[in-house]
């Protein structure tokens, strides 16, 4: 296994190569919206109109219902016909399970969803799924009064799989103006559904982007400082980075779209806000071989974007680690004057496929110096030495200590000894040596 890992390339770079833009036939204009890739497709569900929020209707007529395909060989869309009831959602998520999807929460323009959809695509049938608690789970023993995720919206669903079974972990949600959502994390496991508290320590975050790299499940976004928490599977355990002055990083940002190019543990994003204005740059982050903090990497673009929010951006082709080129969809997001409160126009691009381009290196990482044999051989052989002459200080301690009585019995012994030879011993005879007699 360290032989594998010291053969993976190390990244230098992401870079912007091409794009295409795709006109707007297809989807009306949207955000907030799921997307998920499956047979080399995209699927976009649900997300919030521009029409209902630039003619004011009702908070009802904001959240689409409707499912479309985009072909990236055909550069077509298509409306997807489903049979049952589609949830009209906005603000969810869309998990690919195999040959399904599983939706869950978001808001209906009313109030946030803890629902959970099936959504077969071999048949294209809605069907709602009833979860229930996860039994005899010394996680949800924790908690008194475990209840399952609840409702929320904002949040990221990633596959995870433990003890040979599949689950989706929830992490984060959006609440009220001021308020903190708790860092606690859950499982919603398949076959049969059930809920289970996983983790807590996270950081609150909504609107931001979780992908599993390995062992690892690495977040970013959703608050304004760009911190980044990696949850470790094998243990459970958190650990959260977070950057000073000394450490180049973005601002933080939600809402944004992101890929993750798994043979280089990066993730890269796109658009987003920043809290006081939309972005159209992209940002990269990586994550060491060895755990550490994630660094961020620089990407090239040569053409200025525009900035958006609320927009997805999902992955369609990673040659990465062959060809150093990865394509993935941005599809939407919305560009608002928050002064005037106005949505621009300049949403109507609603589609563009990008390249990416990954620089790397070729050359071969050393091993970290706890894998190497040589080293850990010689650091082995020095912590025995120091640990030999510690003790052997000790006992040197110990013994000057104790000189005075070690001089004493040394005196006797010399002088019980010359006055043993000099005697005939009988059983009976005595040896006086000043004030000391000893009787033979």
């Amino acid at each position: 296994m360290s032989r594998d890992r010291a053969k993976q390339p190390v990244l230098r770079g992401v870079e912007v190569k091409d794009f295409e833009e795709v006109g707007t036939a297809g989807p009306p204009p949207r955000s907030h919206h799921a997307s998920f890739c499956y047979n080399g497709q995209v699927f976009i569900h649900g997300g919030e109109s521009y029409a209902s929020k630039k003619s004011n209707n009702s908070a009802d007529t904001d959240v689409l219902a409707d499912l479309w395909c985009f072909s990236p060989l055909s550069l077509s869309w298509s409306r997807c016909s489903t049979q049952g009831e589609s949830p009209r959602l906005s603000r969810h998520s869309a998990t690919v399970n195999g040959d399904s999807v599983l939706v869950f929460g978001g808001t209906d323009g009313i109030a946030r969803r803890e629902d959970v959809y099936l959504l077969d695509l071999a048949s294209m049938t809605w069907s709602p799924v009833s979860a229930g608690i996860r039994g005899n789970s010394r996680r949800n023993r924790t908690t008194s009064k475990y209840t399952g995720c609840g409702s929320r919206s904002g949040h990221t669903a990633t596959i995870i799989q433990e003890e040979g079974r599949k689950g989706i972990l929830i992490i984060g949600r959006e609440t009220g103006q001021g308020r903190k959502a708790p860092g606690e994390s859950h499982v919603l496991w398949t076959n049969p559904y059930e809920w289970e508290l996983h983790s807590s320590g996270a950081e609150s975050r909504s609107g931001h982007c979780a992908f599993r790299l390995g062992s690892r499940v690495v977040i970013f976004g959703g608050r304004k400082d760009p911190c980044v928490d990696v949850l470790d599977l094998s243990s459970g355990s958190w650990s959260i980075f977070r950057y000073d002055a000394d450490r180049a990083a973005p601002k933080g940002r939600a809402f944004f779209g992101s890929v993750a190019l798994r043979s280089f543990r990066t993730i890269v994003a796109y658009g987003g806000t920043d809290f006081d204005r939309d972005c159209g740059d992209f940002i990269a982050c990586t994550v060491p071989i060895g755990g550490g903090t994630p660094v961020w990497q620089s990407v090239k673009q040569k053409k200025n974007l525009p900035c958006r929010s609320g927009c997805s951006m999902t992955l369609v082709q990673d040659d990465t680690e062959a060809e150093g080129i990865a394509k993935a969809v941005i599809f939407g997001g919305e560009y608002s004057d928050k002064s005037a409160q106005v949505f621009m126009e300049n949403c109507s691009v609603i589609c563009n496929i990008w390249s990416f381009q990954v620089h790397f290196s070729t050359r071969v990482l050393p091993l970290p110096f706890w894998q190497n044999d040589m080293i850990r051989s010689g650091l082995s052989r020095f912590f025995f030495v120091c640990s030999f002459a510690y003790f052997r200080g000790i006992v040197l301690v110990a013994l000057k200590s104790l000189s005075p009585f070690y001089r004493f019995v040394s005196l006797l012994r010399s002088r019980f000894s010359f006055a043993h030879s000099s005697v005939t011993h009988s059983p009976l005879s005595c040896l006086s040596l000043g004030s000391i007699t000893i009787s033979c």
